[in-house]
């Protein structure tokens, strides 16, 4: 009896062992086992990238976008060498130098075809260069979950890795990438503003309205809200510099008169499709709501396309709301209003009348009040 209980219990024991040596071996090998990130996907110097080659590719379509760095910073070649906003380049690349190979959560050439991170199929692709030196390559595929995408690099065997990305961050469409602050002219930058019969001066970084008369002021709130507006001109996009507009269609302009006395002037008119000339009711109705206009700059050489609303701060300005009756100013020499008192002139009662004495005076009339 004290046999077989000594060989049940060593059953028990050896079972306890297997499932121990079981579950260790498990944790080793789960895909889902804690990781620490420490070897970057790609490696390269920020400073030295000089072209940033954007790709995406599937069964139905590819898409390419270029950026190249010169002396004047970053732009698009074949996109009217439109300047590109440097913080989103940096952004760029501090996001994509930061990928880290965490545990991968594909090894295999049918994993990564299942997660779009191939030559043949991806939903980007990152090339960057310095020069002519390929500094590395990154594809970037489906999303697993929010805020992450499947990610790739060619030398990197079959494994797949998630990271912290949404594929929206590096965009094909190249108006996404334009620098919107192109035009913006800092205060400093300027002597004055006209728009047709207005003239807004600009002096010691404060805005006024030119030709006050002595009973006027400006409105010191409108007049630096329409001469901000002047200076930060809104556009959507680049429509290059043979954009077409209707004939005659002259919406608005404004000359920027610039402290070293250079003149830059902004000229909005009605886009090609909206005919002034046509003469029809119904057309008129729906030339008057155009859904963008064409902003052509004097020393820019592509023109700007503006939505409907960029221009109406322009459009509505009226001088009567940009001016206002001047303060009267304060005087503490004016005579008071005050009601004297009963007394003398100055209102001071005469000592030698008693309160008796005032109130039979009030009886008999003998005390006026003035």
């Amino acid at each position: 009896m004290q046999s077989t209980q000594n060989k049940i219990g060593l059953m028990i024991g050896f079972l306890v062992a297997q499932l121990a040596l079981a579950l260790y071996l498990y944790s080793k090998n789960d895909p889902m086992a804690v990781f620490t990130p420490n070897e970057p996907m790609l490696t390269f110097v920020a400073d030295k990238v000089s072209k940033i080659t954007i790709q995406s590719k599937s069964e139905d379509a590819e898409e390419t976008i270029e950026m190249v760095k010169g002396d004047q910073g970053w732009s698009i070649p074949d996109f009217h060498q439109v300047p590109v906003a440097n913080s989103k380049i940096e952004t760029l690349l501090t996001t994509v130098g930061g990928f880290r190979k965490s545990y991968p959560v594909g090894k295999t050439e049918l994993a990564a075809k299942q997660f779009s991170v191939t030559e043949d199929s991806y939903e980007r692709k990152i090339t960057l260069h310095a020069g002519e030196q390929n500094l590395g390559t990154l594809y970037l595929g489906k999303s697993p979950s929010f805020k992450k995408v499947y990610a790739k690099t060619p030398g990197d065997s079959s494994n797949t890795y998630a990271v912290n990305f949404n594929n929206y961050e590096a965009p094909l469409k190249k108006s996404e990438w334009i620098d919107k602050a192109l035009l913006k002219l800092e205060m400093s930058a300027i002597s004055k503003l006209t728009l047709r019969d207005l003239e807004i001066e600009q002096k010691d970084g404060n805005f006024t309205l030119a030709g006050l008369s002595d009973q006027e002021e400006s409105n010191t709130t409108k007049v630096s809200s329409l001469a901000q507006a002047m200076l930060s001109p809104t556009y959507d996009d680049i429509l290059g510099p043979s954009a077409e507009v209707a004939t005659g269609a002259q919406r608005v302009s404004f000359l920027a008169t610039l402290s070293d006395g250079k003149v830059r002037e902004y000229t909005y008119h009605l886009p090609a499709q909206s005919n002034p000339e046509k003469g029809q009711e119904e057309d008129k109705e729906e030339e008057a709501k155009p859904d963008h206009y064409v902003l052509k700059v004097s020393d820019q050489g592509f023109a700007f396309k503006v939505p409907a609303y960029g221009i109406d701060k322009f459009t509505s300005a009226k001088r009567a709301e940009l001016v206002q009756a001047k303060s009267a100013p304060t005087d503490s020499s004016s005579p008071s209003t005050e009601t004297p008192k009963i007394g003398d002139e100055q209102g001071a009662l005469q000592p030698e009348m008693s309160t008796k004495d005032i109130s039979d005076a009030q009886t008999t009339g003998a005390v006026s009040y003035p």
